[in-house]
């Protein structure tokens, strides 16, 4: 996240606005997050209703499941 705080990439990023310094995560963000047992594959099946084009690649939502898992929740899409 200190890439982020690099003047340049800010600038390229159009970050002109924004004065505050990147990190890697705050206290308030992590006191407030919560944990769902659906992940992010509660989305997939909306997103696609809506009629947008979803592109998944093995990883995408969980870097320890392997091809075999990805190809199982993709084909449930169906």
């Amino acid at each position: 996240m200190k890439l982020f705080n690099d003047g340049l990439i800010r600038e390229r990023l159009h970050l002109g606005g924004f004065h505050s310094e990147w990190d890697l995560c705050s206290s308030s963000v992590e006191a407030r997050y919560k944990s769902d047992e659906r992940a992010t594959y509660w989305i997939y099946p909306l997103l696609i209703k809506a009629g947008l084009r979803v592109w998944v690649y093995s990883g995408d939502v969980d870097a320890n499941v392997p091809i075999t898992g990805t190809i199982s929740w993709v084909m449930k899409l169906r």
